[in-house]
């Protein structure tokens, strides 16, 4: 086995390392108000930025205009964003994975008006699949889509959307056979923000801070044919596509986030001195920096060697959700811990470990949470047997 990153991916990790710290930081540090929000107009122009220097749209064909990076390549990309702890950071690829490998199902003529533009960074787009009473069971949406002519119309509503009140265009599910649902009713749509009946709802407030994620709502929103991506039916299909890829670019967010936890913790633990020495002398701190360690390590060969089998064109459908339950769970502990090591320094807003212990919250819930991970993992464990090299 080798387990040596090519050199030229090294060097893209260190450009983008450069990129977050000369450019990102500071404007953040001018933008950013106190309930963690920034300007859309400063968050399209680290779009724009992040296109010129080639990160915007790396993992996508080049035949399409992106840069066509590995799984893998991309892995360490947005590691790198968990590890700056920088909120604008995000948009350097599309706030919350925006920019969705399933518009590669986009036809000819969406091609044009969706795929590329959303790759050039002029559109921004959401993935609108989460219902009210539909989370980890995606299969129960109740937005539904009647055929009428050359239209549908839907009547619906999506929340917990990320990038939904920005979006140029949301990326649709909706029923449209209630008998078939999940085995051949469910369609995915291209929505324009513009089109009529199609309005924003909430903008919801989370732990985690911003104004990223809201409430789409569809009343009687006539969709021409040709907007629809894909099949007709074949939208759950697409969905659960989306939700593979989303468990790897998380993991590798958690990673950064709690590499960040680490360094944090261990550079504190030198220089906070209690009775007398540096608490990191003390062996209940120095047990806490390696557990932190070991656990890190771990979830690190889980995360990179199912980007490494998604490059070889392998199913990494057990890897993904290995990665993403234990990573999430990790990442939960490290900023538990970075916490207790920082004291009542971690508690206070000033601190980094107090937005990261937030956020991190949030982990065992996106992209599946941590018992649908288990459902599935074990309905794979008892069909298939353990997980092995070969």
């Amino acid at each position: 086995m080798d387990f040596t990153i090519p050199y030229e991916l090294r060097d893209l990790v260190s450009s983008l390392k450069k990129f977050i710290n000369n450019e990102i930081k500071p404007l953040q540090e001018s933008h950013q108000d106190e309930n963690g929000c920034i300007p859309e107009e400063i968050r399209k122009k680290v779009r724009l930025r992040s296109r010129e220097l080639g990160f915007y749209g790396a993992d996508f064909p080049e035949e399409c205009g992106g840069g066509g990076l590995s799984n893998l390549g991309m892995t360490l990309l947005r590691e790198e964003i968990g590890r700056s702890g920088l909120e604008l950071a995000d948009s350097i690829f599309g706030e919350a994975g925006a920019m969705s490998q399933i518009l590669l199902e986009c036809n000819g003529e969406q091609k044009e008006r969706y795929l590329l533009p959303a790759i050039r960074a002029e559109k921004l787009s959401c993935f609108a699949l989460t219902e009210p009473n539909a989370g980890s069971d995606a299969a129960a949406i109740e937005t539904k889509a009647q055929k009428e002519g050359d239209e549908f119309i839907l009547n619906g509503r999506k929340h917990f959307i990320s990038n939904g009140p920005y979006a140029d265009f949301a990326i649709v599910f909706a029923v449209t056979d209630r008998e078939l649902r999940a085995k051949g009713g469910i369609t995915c749509f291209l929505v324009d923000r513009d089109t009529r009946g199609f309005s924003l709802g909430r903008i919801q407030q989370h732990m985690g801070g911003g104004d990223r994620l809201g409430e789409l709502i569809f009343e009687d929103c006539r969709v021409p044919a040709r907007n629809v991506l894909g099949k007709v039916g074949a939208g759950f299909l697409l969905a659960m596509k989306r939700v593979g890829e989303g468990r790897l670019r998380l993991t590798a967010l958690f990673m950064g986030m709690a590499d960040k936890c680490l360094q944090l913790a261990l550079d504190y633990a030198k220089q906070r001195v209690q009775f007398g020495k540096p608490i990191a002398r003390y062996q209940a701190i120095q047990w806490m920096l390696v557990d932190m360690s070991v656990e890190i390590h771990a979830s690190r060969l889980m995360l990179y060697h199912a980007a490494w089998k998604a490059d070889q064109g392998m199913d990494i459908i057990r890897e993904s959700g290995m990665a993403k339950l234990y990573s999430s769970e990790m990442l939960c502990r490290a900023a538990d811990k970075a916490l207790q090591i920082h004291g009542g320094m971690g508690y206070m807003k000033e601190c980094p470990i107090e937005g990261i212990y937030r956020k991190a919250r949030a982990s065992r819930i996106g992209e599946g949470t941590s018992e649908i991970q288990r459902i599935l993992l074990a309905r794979k464990l008892l069909q298939d047997g353990p997980l092995r090299f070969f």
